[in-house]
């Protein structure tokens, strides 16, 4: 009844407008497979809220909204079927964990080698473990039945880590071979074993996606982060290093990662702004990116980190040689770490703090800084974010502060003039500041928002972006060009990075959405960037401070 009714429902979708190149695939096949995935007892029923959770991934929407969804069917009483308050226990989450599982094991390749009750296993172990975790952080806050709040509050503050698959909600970050006009390679059948651990029958087609001219499936984990996955005896640990693969930019001039590196899934927020940042590696052993972390303390007393971990990410331009690789070293995020974390920064919303930036002391609104107003500005800031903290701050602590303090001063003071834009350095400190990404950037096109139309005009949003990049070229270590050929390292050098890489950003914003009278709003920004433009401007993904300065 299940494969009539599913078929019945693909009847009446749209078709599409070119023929699959998948010869063999049998969308009958592909359901019944599904159906025995879940047919555990092997006796042609299955339980309907996990069936639907787990088709939930192949079916549209944003990834919240399928979660939302998802968690409502596990929050019934168990008698009469009706809801009650939307909360679920320990055994619901490894379910509802499960059910995802089940079908995105069926999408993996790798699954081939691997024997239907190995696969079983390793779905529920994992489900087990992640289950596992939510709930002890809400056990930890005296929190017995888990709403779909508190489980998106887990997710969000570290949760992510140990469940990256569940990004793959998002379809968006699929890569399908017939929309990419790649030529099919695949084993003689175009499909996929699910993991039923007692059938066997063709499932869904093998996606590929061309990454450094390789053909590989998608969504897929990288070979040595699946490798170390089902050859750890520790389920948490094999959470913990299970991750989507990322999508490649459809755009034929946006350069390939390198070939070392390191793809790390991120979380996304509110608005499901999601990208897959680069982290470069030399070594797939040292598969997660820095070491274990440590106390502010101690790692103010490590040794020097080897250069080959450096944070990376392409500053994409219209230039010839198309770009730069911007590198940041371990010991620049250890600097921000005791930067934000020592002064309590982090622990300090935007909005607060780009205040003390935009109004002095006299409730005067401040166009431009003069070296005088950015100490008062500073002294108020950071006067403000010490409340936050238990004790008093250290003299070496004051120390790096007021040497940073005066480097933040001189990137911003780009014409020397000892004088910097307040409304540009308000919205560059906002990646040094607490709250999600999409707060911070909220926040920002508010505060672009001159005349409160809830519209930024494309002079403000060039003004964000390049108040952003002189952040992030600020900390960062080295750049050199895309195409290999060297740069200079002097200041007008670095604003010529900053120039072109803000000149392309903007762009692609604008040539994407074609606002009228080149005005957009959040939420079209928001939409483009979940929809494919965090391929072009990735960085902005470090405006979320746990994404690196806080892991």
């Amino acid at each position: 009844s299940f494969v009539e009714c599913m078929m019945k429902i693909l009847s009446k979708s749209k078709k599409p407008s070119e023929k699959s190149s998948w010869a063999n695939f049998s969308p009958e096949e592909t359901l019944k497979n599904f159906f025995l995935s879940f047919d555990l007892m092997q006796v042609n029923q299955v339980p309907l809220n996990q069936l639907m959770c787990g088709l939930t991934l192949l079916c549209g929407g944003k990834k919240s909204s399928k979660l939302g969804f998802a968690f409502g069917l596990f929050c019934g009483d168990g008698k009469s079927g009706k809801k009650k308050i939307q909360t679920m226990g320990h055994g619901d989450f490894i379910q509802f964990f499960r059910s995802f599982l089940i079908v995105m094991f069926s999408c993996c390749n790798q699954s081939l080698s691997l024997s239907a009750d190995t696969v079983s296993q390793y779905i529920s172990d994992t489900a087990q473990a992640v289950a596992d975790a939510v709930m002890a952080y809400w056990k930890s806050k005296k929190v017995e039945k888990v709403k779909f709040d508190h489980f998106s509050k887990w997710y969000n503050e570290g949760g992510f880590q140990m469940a990256p698959w569940l990004e793959l909600l998002d379809l968006h970050k699929w890569v399908l071979a017939d929309d990419e006009k790649i030529p099919a390679i695949a084993p003689s059948a175009p499909s996929v074993p699910i993991p039923a651990p007692s059938k066997s029958a063709p499932s869904i087609p093998v996606v590929h996606a061309p990454i450094n001219n390789k053909p590989v499936n998608a969504p897929t984990m990288d070979s040595e982060i699946f490798n170390t996955l089902v050859a750890t005896p520790n389920p948490k640990d094999r959470v913990a290093n299970m991750a989507p693969a990322p999508a490649p930019s459809p755009n034929d001039n946006v350069p390939a990662p390198p070939d070392d590196s390191l793809l790390l899934n991120l979380v996304d927020d509110d608005v499901d702004m999601d990208f897959i940042l680069q982290h470069e590696s030399g070594d797939a052993n040292d598969a997660m990116a820095f070491d274990d972390p440590v106390s502010n303390d101690q790692a103010h007393d490590q040794a020097q980190p080897d250069p080959k971990d450096s944070l990376k990410f392409h500053l994409l331009t219209n230039d010839p040689h198309r770009g730069y690789m911007i590198s940041i070293t371990p010991n620049q995020v250890d600097l921000l770490n005791r930067i934000v974390t020592r002064t309590g920064l982090c622990q300090t919303e935007a909005p607060a703090i780009c205040n003390f930036i935009m109004v002095d002391s006299k409730s005067r609104k401040l166009v431009n800084l003069t070296k005088k107003s950015y100490d008062n500005a500073m002294q108020r800031i950071f006067t403000h974010a010490f409340r936050t903290l238990p004790g008093a701050v250290s003299e070496s602590t004051k120390q790096e502060l007021s040497t940073f303090s005066e480097d933040l001063f001189t990137w911003f003071d780009r014409s020397g003039n000892k004088k910097i834009r307040a409304l540009e350095f308000a919205c560059g400190f906002t990646v040094l500041c607490g709250g999600s990404k999409s707060d911070k950037l909220e926040h920002i096109f508010e505060l672009l928002d001159q005349d409160n139309d809830s519209l930024v005009t494309k002079q403000e949003i060039i003004l964000f972006v390049q108040s952003f990049l002189v952040i992030l070229m600020g900390v960062s270590s080295s750049f050199t060009h895309l195409d290999g050929t060297p740069t200079g390292t002097d200041a007008a050098s670095v604003a010529r990075a900053i120039n072109a890489g803000t000149e392309w950003a903007t762009s692609q914003v604008f040539d994407a959405l074609k606002p009228r009278d080149d005005k957009l709003c959040f939420d079209d920004f928001a939409d483009w960037y979940t929809k494919g433009g965090y391929q072009s401007i990735p960085w902005l993904e470090l405006l979320d401070l746990r994404k690196w300065v806080l892991t």
